[in-house]
Parts: C-alpha cells; structure tokens; sequence
C-alpha cells in the first residue's frame, strides 16, 4: 500500500467530529441504492453489491484520460473555515495493478488538493483507502471530494463503498522542518521548528520507523543529538508533539549517514528518475497523482551524506533527450552530478516519445551529452559504448549497458561480455559491485527479467562478483545470492540483485506472479538505496520518501 502526501496527513483511525458529510450519497455501506448526487469523470456509473451487502457504486471508464473518477456533484463544504481540518475514508475493490485515491480540491481563494492512494488487493477483494486528512486553506473556499484511480487504461474500473468525510477532531500541531545533520562517526545532529500548539509536554524521536522512540525531550527542546550509532550506516528519523492525550502526526521524515570510518565508502542508488517535463504529473518539478517525484528522491540524497552516487538508467524520460535532461534531471539529481556514476536505460535509447519530446536517439545522444558536459568523463565508456569499470574504495564498480543492440550486443562473445569477462578476470582479488538497466532477474516480468542480460549475469556469478544493481522494473526487489542460471545458490556462492527503480518517475506493482526464485523483499514505493562499501563486506539500507527505512542488512565479500 502506498501512500501519497501532498499537503495532507495520511493516518489511520482518526476520531471524527461531525458526521458524515457525504450527505448526497446513499448507496454507502448499507443504503439505498441510489446514485443521486455523485457523476463520474471520464467514466460511467452502476449499482453493485457494496461492501458487506446494500450497495456500492462501480466506476468504469468510459474516456480517454489518465485518470478517472467518481465525484460529489455537491461540495461537502460550501464556505471554509481556514485551518479546519476533515478526514476522508473509505473502502474499495481494484486490481492489484491498480491504484485508487481518495481526493479533497479546495477552490476560491485557495486553489489546492490533497489525495491518498494505495494499490488494489485484487477485483473481487475490498480493501481500505489510507485515512486522508486535509486542513481548509483558506475562509469561504468550497472543498469538493472525489475517488479516482490513476494510470488508467481501456476497460479499467474500480468500486468503491462506505465513503465518507467528516470534521477531524482537534489535533496537536506536529513539528515541522526536521533536519538531521552527521557529525562523525557515531553521532547524528536532529533540529526541528517547535509545534504550533500550546501546552505540549514534549517531543519523542524516532529512528527508522520503529514505533518505540529513542528519545523523549522537553517542551522547549528543538534539537537532539543522536549518539552511539555505527559508522556509514544511514538512518532515518521522525519527530512528534505529544501532551496528555497523546500524540501529534510525524514530523517530516529525514535521513543522513554516519561518516565511512575506516575504508567504507558510502553511495546511493536508483533508477528510473525524472519524467518529462511535457508529462501531465510533472507540475512544475513537484510531481502529483504518485508520479514524478524525481525532487523528493534527489532530497533523500541531499539529506545524507554519500561519497558517491549510482544512476541505473532511465535517468529522463521520455526518451532522454538533452532538452529534457537539462529541464528535469539536471535540477534534482544533477545536484550531484559530480559524484554520480550512471548508466542508460531504455528511455535514453528510444527513438520516439509519447509527449512529443525531440532528440530522441538510439545511440543515447542526449545521455551522454549531459554527462560529457558536466565532466562525467565515465559516462563515455569504452569506446564511447557506455560500459566502464572504477574503483571506489576498496571496491571495484563495473557499469555495464543494458542497451544491447546499440552496442553490438550482450549475448557471449560480444565487445561488452568480452570486455566484462576481462575486467573482471583483472580485480579478480576485490569486492565487486556490478550496475546496469534492465535487471536480469524480477519477479514483476512474465520472463522473471530481462532475458538479454543473462549471459552478462553467468560471467559476474562465475566471476565471484558480490553484488548487482538494476532499475527497470519501478519498484524495489532484493534477492539472496543467485546462481548463474538464477536459483538462490548458497550462501556466499553467488550474486546478489537489487533492483531499484525507484527514483521517481511512478511506480509498478508486483501484480499476481509468482516471486522470483530467490526473491527476498518486493516494496513499492520511491526511494533511494544507501550502501556502504566496507573493506571485505556491504550493507544495504532501502531508504523511502516520506516511509523511512524499508529493508535493510549486511554481507561479507565472496
């Protein structure tokens, strides 16, 4: 399930105030039957069985946009008070493919929204939207409600049951602008801006996402020095309000990493990155509707403090042209361009584009035109192919190019698997972290990844290389060591994938498949993954927007 916030709190089990607001709908829950009051948008309306027996309302697309909805043709409040807040909820069936949001539109003076989204459970399964909260911006604005799904598709349709919206009861003012700072080592610097609610008795800390904080500091405290950690690990952190009735939403989450200690190199990495400034989600940079989060992934690395940073392709949608790269790319993760190691995906050799975008190329024109311009001599490649190899750390790093036809191939004997099989033979006595595109192993693909790249996988196994990063598929993925052919192999034999395509640009489910052989941890969501490359061994920590630390853990060198 994934949430998406957007001006808004995501929470669950919230005590209403008022009731109902939804006063013109009649068929939640156990009602009537009717669909007066609610239209759709791009789509048509029908009766069925709702959730529990009475009625539900079944939306099905009938246009030809990239979302559609349900919608009160009644707003559920005419004339705002600025600063009320009310929490929509509400249950609803969609394949697991599919994602549905609850949304709340301030017009008038204000001009805002707000939704919550999480993914189908299945057709026939209902499952609950994340509790959406929003807070009025503005006094006299009109606040209207609505249910769409989004990346819809020809026959797509969802239902939905037991919506309502209602008066959140009086809340304490969580802290805002949490920063974290590392000083050393072992030591990370939290500050925060005080709630806005008088008597609270003090703020709690966490660290990554345990439910137990670390710490509990006064009232007037606006800072907390977290101690007593392990070098070159990252960490995540949030910050509540508290009094004697309990908590306040989280603050902002915040990550950075303890400085390397002895040897370790710290880096992050992900894939699939900036959209199109001609996509309908991009907003200006700031991304909508789950897409386009290419800033809040890039702010996840301006957070932390990475001694480099892998870009595994796709790096610009559409078709990466230079345009495109200077316009979305180059304001985010071109931040650090100066540290970054990339590869090109798909998108950076495709030779048309769905928004109209120009300089497409299958040689990846416009790809290694930025890098070239920014002094990312690497980029280049062998022979100007795109495949290199460095050393960083004690660590040798082998990028490879997923782009196998504009390259003259990947199958056994092409110019890359010959290179690779030599580069490799050559650091034969190091750690070994390999990085490409189009992941060789995935549970999300009808073929469980991309077929094209296994003879490059068979040549890192036999090699003895540790591990390997891909993008390609929008979601996170992390496997046990594999054999050359793909079956977990035992321990400290094999190669280990991770897949993070998660740098932004939306995300993709696992849908019904079966997981992969060896396939360990599937999370959807966007984010960055921080490893530390130590003399001898790795940790990994998959780092997400707004979500904290989602998967996480350590392995010695073959």
């Amino acid at each position: 399930m994934v949430a998406i916030a957007l001006g808004l709190t995501a929470g669950t089990s919230t005590a209403l105030g008022a009731g109902n607001l939804l006063t013109n709908g009649t068929f939640e829950g156990s009602g009537s039957g009717s669909l007066a009051g609610w239209k759709g948008r791009s789509a048509s309306l029908s009766l069925v069985t709702g959730d529990g027996g009475g009625f539900g309302a079944k939306v099905t697309r009938t246009g030809t946009t990239a979302t559609y909805a349900i919608v009160a043709t009644s707003a559920f409040v005419k004339s705002a008070t600025a600063g009320k807040t009310y929490a929509a909820n509400g249950r609803f069936k969609a394949p697991s493919t599919k994602q549905v949001c609850l949304k709340i539109s301030e017009t008038g003076t204000t001009t805002s929204s707000a939704q919550s989204c999480a993914s189908g459970s299945g057709a026939n399964t209902w499952a609950t939207l994340p509790e959406l909260r929003y807070t009025a911006k503005s006094n006299g604005d009109t606040l209207q409600f609505l249910v769409l799904q989004l990346k819809a598709a020809t026959g797509d349709t969802f239902t939905v049951d037991n919506l309502s919206v209602a008066q959140a009861s009086a809340a304490i003012d969580p802290p805002s602008n949490l920063n974290v700072t590392a000083v050393s080592t072992s030591e990370i610097d939290l500050s925060w801006t005080a709630s806005g609610t008088a008597g609270i008795t003090g703020y709690h800390v966490f660290r990554n996402g345990s439910s137990n904080p670390v710490a509990t500091v006064g009232p007037g405290a606006t800072t907390y020095a977290d101690t007593g950690l392990t070098a070159g690990t990252t960490y995540g952190y949030t910050v509540t309000a508290f009094d004697a009735t309990g908590d306040s939403d989280p603050s902002n989450q915040a990550t950075a990493t303890t400085q390397g200690g002895s040897g370790g190199v710290v880096v992050a990495a992900a894939g699939d990155i900036a959209c199109n400034p001609a996509d309908p989600n991009y907003n200006g940079g700031a991304g909508q509707n789950g897409s386009c989060q290419q800033a809040a992934t890039a702010d996840l690395i301006a957070n932390g403090s990475y001694d480099r940073v892998l870009a595994l392709g796709d790096e610009q949608y559409d078709c990466g042209s230079r345009a495109a790269f200077d316009a979305a790319y180059d304001p985010t993760w071109g931040r650090f361009v100066g540290k970054t190691l990339p590869v090109p995906g798909n998108h950076e050799a495709k030779t048309t584009s769905d928004f109209g975008e120009s300089g497409c190329s299958s040689q990846q024109t416009g790809y290694f035109t930025y890098y070239a311009d920014h002094g990312v001599s690497e980029a280049a490649g062998v022979n100007g192919k795109g495949y290199y190899s460095v050393d960083v750390g004690s660590w040798h790093i082998v990028a490879i190019n997923s782009n196998c036809s504009a390259i003259g191939g990947c199958d056994v004997g092409s110019p890359q698997e010959t290179w690779l099989r030599n580069d490799l033979a050559a650091h034969s006595g190091q750690c070994t972290l390999a990085m490409w595109h189009e992941a060789a192993w995935s549970t999300t693909s009808m073929t469980q990844g991309a077929t094209k790249m296994r003879p490059i996988w068979a040549d890192l196994v036999n090699a003895g290389v540790d591990l390997a990063l891909a993008g390609h598929f929008h979601h996170y993925e992390r496997f046990d060591d594999l054999t050359a052919s793909g079956q977990p192999a035992p321990a400290g034999t094999g190669t280990r994938e991770i897949i993070a395509g998660t740098g932004g640009v939306n995300q993709g489910g696992f849908g019904s498949n079966t997981p992969a052989p060896g396939s360990q941890v599937r999370k959807t969501g966007f984010g960055v993954v921080a490893l530390t490359l130590s003399s001898g061994q790795y940790s990994w920590q998959y780092i997400q927007v707004g979500g904290g630390l989602a998967d996480s853990g350590v392995e010695s060198c073959h």
